[in-house]
């Protein structure tokens, strides 16, 4: 058999922070949701399943209605069968969105929080069954795999679920890792997370995968997104693909500007570094037809006083990479000049104290000095991301340890910057 798997679709919305250069429906959900529909038919796959979150939210319904019923009635022509399980967004809607397109083909799992199977047969008896689970209500404090007693089908079990793996106070149905793998079932397709670092199979038990989003939605969502194909037989999952989908996607370029020392090698690096990034995504393109590039200057140079100025107009740059458009969106500079750290931060002035800073961001295990001075960071993060006037995150970028270390090294670098520019 094969599958395709995916999930966290949003039908209704659009993705973020586009040029208007670009038609009307680059980054819409439901063209991501009608490539998914082609994928599905051009590897004639045998079911198609989605972890949750089809629909953005309950005002979506009649936004979604259109493409979800052209998408399974397109499927159910060539005999294939969706599954689906609510999330956390539409755990109101999709019922209702399931009902009122009233196919056999479009099958919902696991209503109001009840576990149910799915059983795909072929004509010498079982060939899978797919147990599924749908939130009840927007917020489920309780691990729903608590709940789950899975029986022995004669075929392999695949799991269908939305919620939070290994966060035990999130709102959104906490999974517990252990108990998912004790349990004999042949793998876990999950959904909420829609920028997970893929496959997570722990040796002797059944693999854990989040499938996604197959659009990428903001700067926070970067790298490949799209769709799995999943080949199973009597023994499981024995292969698992991701299919390029979404047509915008987001990165962070840095590029190493260490040794340029004047504007011409600046602008030759630059395009350099923009042409090979390109070049590479274009490996894995799909569908692609725009890169939003958010870019990091760093290294030691002697320029570093002056970048700030050349690189004002940067993301007004965007630059035709083969199908695809190129777009810078931000640009960041923690470039630094030609000095040595280590040897200012021996110094008892203000570029020393800077020196030692940017020193201890780098360390794994930081002084408690500066470990304090990072935690200090993250509040202040925390706080001012909930003001979308004075946010100090960029749009759906989580505010942890790490988003403090890079604001600190950008506003450390910057001022170490300035103040060895005013020095005699």
């Amino acid at each position: 058999m094969k599958l395709l798997l995916s999930g966290d679709i949003h039908l209704g919305r659009t993705s973020t922070r586009l040029p208007g250069t670009l038609k009307q429906e680059a980054g819409s959900t439901a063209s991501a949701w009608h490539r998914l529909v082609d994928q599905a038919l051009v590897q004639e796959v045998d079911l198609v399943c989605l972890s949750g979150d089809l629909v953005d939210a309950d005002n979506r319904f009649w936004e979604a209605l259109g493409p979800v019923e052209q998408g399974i009635h397109r499927l159910a022509k060539k005999n294939i069968t969706t599954l689906v399980v609510a999330g956390n967004h539409d755990h109101d809607v999709l019922p209702r969105l399931v009902d009122a397109v009233g196919s056999p083909w479009f099958r919902l799992l696991g209503r109001e929080g009840v576990w149910q199977r799915y059983v795909h047969s072929g004509d010498h008896g079982p060939l899978l069954a797919v147990d599924g689970w749908s939130f009840p209500q927007q917020e489920v404090t309780r691990d729903p795999v608590f709940a789950y007693q899975p029986s022995d089908p004669g075929a392999p079990v695949l799991v269908l679920l939305h919620g939070e793996l290994d966060a035990p106070g999130s709102r959104y149905a906490p999974l517990d890792r252990p108990t998912m793998q004790a349990l004999p079932v042949d793998g876990w397709i999950l959904g909420h997370n829609h920028n997970p670092p893929g496959e997570r199979q722990d040796r002797g038990a059944a693999p854990i995968l989040y499938v996604g989003t197959p659009q990428a939605l903001d700067p926070s969502e970067f790298g490949l997104h799209g769709p799995w194909l999943a080949e199973i037989d009597a023994e499981g999952i024995q292969g698992l693909r991701q299919i390029p989908c979404s047509d915008v996607r987001y990165e962070t370029l840095r590029v190493d500007f260490s040794g340029v020392h004047t504007e011409e090698a600046y602008e030759s690096t630059l395009l350099s570094g923009l042409d090979n990034f390109a070049a590479e995504v274009v490996a894995e393109a799909g569908p692609l037809r725009y890169l939003s590039l958010r870019l990091e200057l760093s290294g030691q140079t002697e320029l570093a006083s002056r970048l700030p100025g050349l690189t004002a107009n940067l993301t007004d740059t965007e630059r035709q990479m083969q199908q695809f458009l190129v777009g810078l969106d931000k640009t960041a500079i923690t470039a630094t000049a030609p000095i040595d750290l280590r040897e200012y931060a021996r110094s008892d002035t203000p570029p020393g104290t800077l020196a030692r800073i940017l020193l201890e961001l780098d360390r794994e295990e930081p002084s408690q000095e500066v470990r304090d001075l990072i935690s200090r960071a993250r509040h202040k993060l925390e706080e001012s991301g909930s003001r979308r006037d004075c946010s100090l995150l960029s749009e759906g970028v989580e505010a942890d340890a790490e988003a403090a270390r890079r604001v600190l090294r950008l506003e450390a670098g910057n001022l170490l910057n300035e103040l060895l520019r005013q020095a005699p």
